[in-house]
């Protein structure tokens, strides 16, 4: 009598279970999510402490010579490839993200810059079109 009670009670607890889970969601109109992040002026004030003893430049007027010079760039936001860049060198802020690495290289197209990984020497570069560039600093 126990093993049937005990069988029993088992195949009430799943009916119970199976009913409950079984119902019906409500349809809900889904609303399109967007990108949360500090506003422009906050996202200025935060430049503005990056770039503190840097020199504001034109994007149109870069060239090879500036290769080499500490930067801070402010660009549209756009996935990142791995690897992963090292600490501090992106500041992502909704859709503006903010770089801060040395210029690499210099194209018609784009930009490359890059950062040294603290600890194995080797560097994290990024392509950034020039379409995308808000601003850039440069050090002296």
């Amino acid at each position: 009598m126990s093993i049937k009670g005990l069988a029993c009670g088992i195949v009430a607890v799943v009916f119970l279970l199976a009913l409950s889970g079984c119902k019906k969601k409500e349809s809900v109109p889904t609303q399109s999510v967007q990108a949360v992040g500090p506003s422009a002026a906050e996202v200025a004030k935060i430049r503005d402490r990056l770039t503190r003893g840097m020199r504001p430049a034109d994007v149109s007027n870069l060239s090879k010579t500036q290769v080499g010079k500490r930067c801070v760039v402010a660009a549209r936001s756009s996935p990142i490839p791995p690897p992963p860049p090292p600490l501090g060198m992106v500041h992502i802020m909704g859709p503006t993200t903010l770089y801060v690495a040395e210029l690499n290289d210099v194209s018609p197209e784009a930009l490359k810059i890059r950062a040294a990984y603290p600890t194995s020497g080797n560097y994290k570069h990024i392509e950034i079109a020039r379409v995308d560039i808000e601003s850039i600093h440069l050090s002296d």
